[in-house]
């Protein structure tokens, strides 16, 4: 069970680390950044660009997951089981769309769903050829800075502007903001 001193945690963390074990017994330790608890027994975590937590937990459901906060110098360990939720998943939308989400963003479902519609509207495909190697702290990184790039982008959004500007290769026409930063400067600009 989650205790309220550990999802105050989990909403308090910037990262979290998921372990889990390969088919060869082999443990493999992997930041995510898109995480949130979900009542009172489950941990929610994106998969962005996870292949190998993907595989992992597909033959070892048995996971660990642990965060802690970088300022107060305390987190969680968690142990459990993971389940992987397909897209295709009736069950997928609703953990995309909950109360408490909606509640952060003071946005209405149907604004929501509006928001995803426009980006998957002026969304435009990109090849990515893996050449840039800016060597972040986490590989899985590099993916995030490879698309920014491909694309012209002119910002990249991610709360983990730190490991994003921390790469051996600088000098990119975009500029790494939190969510929260880019939010306020744009409104700054067109208010």
């Amino acid at each position: 069970m989650l205790e309220t001193k550990i999802k105050q945690s989990i909403n308090e963390s910037v990262l979290c680390w998921l372990a889990t074990v390969d088919k060869n017994g082999q443990p493999s330790v992997s930041p995510k950044e898109m995480f949130v608890s979900y009542g009172n027994e489950h941990v929610i975590i994106a998969n962005i660009a996870s292949p190998k937590s993907v595989s992992n937990i597909q033959v070892n459901s048995l996971v660990c997951v642990s965060f802690v906060h970088v300022f107060k110098q305390k987190g969680f360990k968690l142990m459990g089981e993971a389940k992987i939720i397909e897209k295709s998943n009736p069950k997928y939308e609703p953990y995309l769309i909950r109360k408490e989400i909606l509640k952060l963003t003071n946005l209405e479902l149907e604004e929501v769903e509006d928001i995803l519609d426009l980006l998957a509207l002026l969304a435009q495909k990109h090849n990515i050829y893996y050449r840039l190697r800016p060597n972040l702290r986490d590989e899985n990184d590099n993916l995030f800075i490879e698309c920014a790039f491909a694309s012209n982008s002119e910002y990249l959004l991610t709360s983990n502007i730190r490991d994003i500007n921390s790469g051996e290769l600088k000098g990119f026409e975009f500029k790494a903001l939190t969510p929260k930063d880019f939010y306020q400067m744009w409104r700054k600009e067109h208010e």
